[in-house]
């Protein structure tokens, strides 16, 4: 994949963006006019939202915590309506076109918008997600609306939305502005802030920046990528397909995509990853997941896709190498995955913990890496553009993606392709056999014997030869339990090995998988003891950070417990305090390329007849609270050094030859 030199994230605000193309709307219409007042400081916002909706019997909300409904009406007459559950239906008089007309408002009770999704609103500004209460739907979950939104907040603070930004103006201490959809999408998301706006133009788009003062200077660079990265993913896909895109900063720990937007913690937003691979992801999410929909019944394939595109896409751009590690890293992640979290491709809806990422985002990514291994980069190229030409806004599932690359292939059959990978779960494990040598009259005869367990897959084996004058790459079809293949070679090879580059979704042989956090973090059996010596706020700390750590809830126990050599362990502490408790785990000392360094140090120990174990090692209550932020996100390492928070050394434990390999020299 060839990127511009510009290069730009899904976390976003939908800000100034309208739908450019869609199909003509559906007769079941939902359309809302919407006039909504923020009063920040107090916490308040009042609603009054005009409905035009046709195809329908009722209408329902369920308004937010705090937020009061003060008067309905249907075609100018006051509503039937009923409350069931907290939810308030509006009865129509038939399924013909109505107006509808709601009134309401209040103090949000609001999160403090960890999560999410919560609804906030108060002196950092306000964040109204769709979906939580603060306008009407038409009873289905997953309604498509048009909108039109106009925004009244007061000066300092301004707002923004998801749609086409129409127009906005400031006068009498107070900021205006108008955002619509005329294309059916889903329903607006409201952002305010004491932002500085920053914009540029890319061709007929309009690109944003919503920046706090102490972040502005990273407006620029923001605008640079996005306008590189969009160009980018045009040439890959087709047309962008709103009206602009914008960046938000939050004052809360989030990162969010909308359709033509990202809302994003300010605190990160000068992290190298945001301006590369996250804001990419969030961009193409443009295309995949807001531009075609998914349908969730076959399962999610947005994820994966972007993923793949994306993420994989500009590791490629730093080298074969960069792409090979975060292969394996893939991998490694699988062969760490608990059997019991594990689930076929098409059962993957969302990510909720790191076991579904490893499915939903890493594995469906490595699919289709194999698929463009299997079609070609030319008519995998094809067949991405023929989805997005076939489906934009429109739902679309496996089903189709799996279409759109049958046509690019010539009508190529790929079931036998996609149908084991994404209705099982689990993966191969690969054998090499036999590879015998044989001397003749032109050179040498290579003879191998591949096998797989079952079920089996269908399976383009890559093959690397190292001979004197460098390396061959063949390739080997395995579609049942074995194959056998030979080479002929003009000169003595001094070695072969099979998928050595980890182009193959397929469970790791124990000596290319060595331990990983994510070996103790994932699993549900993980006992952690925590070993601070009465230190109340180190053992707080510890605790916390322990249960950030794992993916599946903290279970503390005692160092003198059976568990903890039956069970994947976690040891959290201080350094005097943890050293006594290892030989009782089963660990070795710290090793000693770690020991002394930086003021925390962690790392996981493969235990003999036990499960592995997670040792993470503070100089002091300081040095442990300054991991909670980061250590929850370097599960894909075997050990790191941190000096106040910040990592100075990271890595995975090394390998050598594995049982793929075979030596002739």
């Amino acid at each position: 994949m060839a990127w511009p030199e510009t290069r730009t994230l899904r976390i976003a605000l939908l800000a100034g963006l309208g739908l450019m193309t869609a199909p003509a709307l559906a007769a079941d219409r939902l359309h809302h006019a919407i006039d909504l007042r923020l009063e920040p400081v107090d916490g308040r916002l009042e609603i009054t939202d005009r409905i035009e909706i046709g195809g329908r019997e009722h209408l329902a909300i369920k308004p937010a915590a705090g937020l009061t409904i003060g008067e309905i009406t249907v075609d100018g007459e006051a509503a039937s309506v009923e409350a069931d559950d907290g939810v308030t239906w509006i009865a129509l008089p038939n399924d013909g076109e109505h107006r509808v007309e709601i009134v309401y408002g209040g103090a949000l009770a609001t999160g403090d918008g960890r999560g999410g999704l919560s609804p906030t609103i108060g002196e950092g500004g306000a964040f109204l997600p769709y979906g939580i209460g603060w306008l009407a739907n038409g009873g289905a979950e997953d309604d498509r609306v048009t909108y039109r939104l106009t925004l009244d907040v007061p000066v300092p603070y301004n707002a923004v939305a998801t749609g086409r930004l129409v127009e906005e103006q400031e006068a009498d201490g107070r900021y205006r502005a108008t955002f619509e959809a005329t294309l059916p999408t889903e329903p607006p998301s409201v952002f305010a802030g004491a932002y500085r706006i920053d914009e540029r133009r890319y061709g007929d788009l309009r690109l944003r920046t919503y920046f706090p003062d102490d972040r502005q200077e990273l407006a620029s660079s923001y605008l640079d990528q996005t306008a590189g990265y969009i160009e980018h993913f045009e040439d890959e896909i087709g047309d962008y397909p709103y009206d602009g895109f914008s960046v938000i900063a939050s004052p809360f720990p989030v990162g969010l995509g909308f359709p033509g937007a990202t809302y994003v913690s300010s605190q990160i937003l000068h992290m190298p990853f945001m301006l590369t691979r996250s804001l990419a992801h969030e961009i193409l999410h443009n295309w995949w997941a807001n531009g075609v929909f998914v349908d969730y019944q076959e399962g999610n394939w947005a994820e994966g896709l972007t993923t793949y595109m994306a993420d994989y896409g500009l590791a490629e751009t730093e080298g074969a190498e960069a792409a090979w590690q975060m292969r394996l890293g893939w991998l490694r992640d699988f062969a760490a995955l608990p059997a019991d979290r594990d689930q076929p491709i098409h059962a993957f809806r969302a990510k909720g913990h790191d076991a579904d990422q490893v499915i939903g985002y890493n594995k469906v990514a490595m699919v289709f890496h194999m698929l463009q291994q299997e079609l070609g980069a030319e008519i995998f190229s094809a067949g991405v553009k023929d989805f997005w030409q076939a489906h934009k806004f429109q739902t679309a599932g496996w089903s189709d993606l799996q279409a759109s690359f049958e046509r690019a292939a010539g009508g190529r059959e790929l079931g036998t392709f996609f149908e084991p990978w994404l209705n099982r779960a689990g993966a191969p494990v690969l054998t090499l056999e036999a590879a015998d040598l044989r001397e003749q009259a032109a050179g040498y005869a290579l003879d191998l014997r591949l096998s797989s367990d079952s079920p089996v897959y269908d399976l383009l084996v890559p093959v690397q030869i190292e001979t004197p004058g460098g390396i061959e790459r063949r390739t080997v079809r395995l579609h049942g339990e074995t194959a056998t293949a030979t080479f002929d070679l003009p000169k003595k090879p001094l070695s072969v090995g099979i998928d050595q580059r980890h182009d193959l979704f397929r469970r790791l042989a124990a000596d290319e998988a060595p331990p990983i956090l994510r070996d103790v973090t994932l699993s549900a059996d993980t006992r952690t003891v925590i070993a601070v010596d009465g230190n109340e706020q180190a053992g707080k700390l510890a605790e916390e950070l322990a249960a950030r750590t794992l993916d599946t809830g903290l279970r503390l126990a005692e160092a003198e417990d059976a568990a903890i050599r039956t069970s994947p362990l976690m040891l959290v502490g201080l350094k005097d305090e943890l050293a006594p408790l290892l030989p009782k785990a089963g660990i070795e000392a710290i090793p000693a390329a770690l020991e002394g360094q930086g003021t925390a140090r962690v790392w996981v120990a493969a235990r003999t007849d036990a499960p592995p174990a997670l040792v993470v090692e503070a100089d002091d209550p300081d040095a442990l609270g300054a991991l909670l932020r980061p250590l929850p996100h370097y599960g894909r390492q075997s050990y790191l050094v941190f000096h106040s928070g910040r990592v100075t050394d990271k890595g995975v434990w090394p390998t050598g030859d594995n049982a793929l390999t075979r030596r002739f020299d």
